[in-house]
């Protein structure tokens, strides 16, 4: 994986495949089970400074359709099973919709696709393919969690949200 991968950020395993955020080299690298490179989703057009996967930290990839969706900082970039451009959203601020610092993102059971700020300490719950508009936000003002780190989202819709500060998890149950 070392040579394979520059500078991971994030890794996902969906369907019997792994997926490496390499934000060292701007892109996706997608393995097998058996770790053997398969494709990648490479954000490059030959001028790192104009990669349009620079400054991703983060990945996930939904379940069954093969869709990926990367984290570049205040903005959200999603791909198809083809790894074509679906769509971008987001942008810095503080209102539903924008974002801070993007610290991690999953997709649940449904399809839904759940994003945590850092810095706003919040996470937004977005439907896949309506972009811009959460239907659902935890954390914020909420005062358990004080400086988010991660998150995940179990099959039961439970959502954990990881302190950094305290070193504990929460725990969200929807209703």
């Amino acid at each position: 994986l070392k040579k394979l991968v520059d500078e991971p950020s994030d890794l996902a395993c969906v369907d019997g495949r792994f997926y490496v955020m390499d934000k060292g080299e701007y892109r996706v690298q997608i393995l097998g089970s058996d770790g053997v490179f398969q494709v990648g989703l490479d954000g490059s057009d030959n001028k790192k400074k104009n990669s349009y996967l620079k400054g991703g930290e983060c990945l996930a990839v939904e379940p069954g359709s093969g869709k990926i969706v990367v984290g570049l900082g205040t903005s959200l970039k999603a791909f198809g099973k083809d790894l074509e451009f679906v769509e971008e959203w987001g942008k810095k601020g503080s209102e539903n919709g924008q974002f801070k610092e993007i610290a991690a993102i999953n997709f649940d059971r449904t399809g839904d696709l759940w994003v945590l700020d850092a810095k706003r300490g919040d996470l937004q719950r977005f439907r896949f393919g309506v972009a811009g508009n959460p239907f659902l936000s935890l954390v914020k003002d909420d005062g358990r969690v004080k400086s988010a780190g991660d998150f995940a989202v179990t099959p039961f819709n439970e959502v954990w949200v990881w302190d950094r500060e305290s070193g504990w998890g929460v725990i969200f149950v929807q209703e």
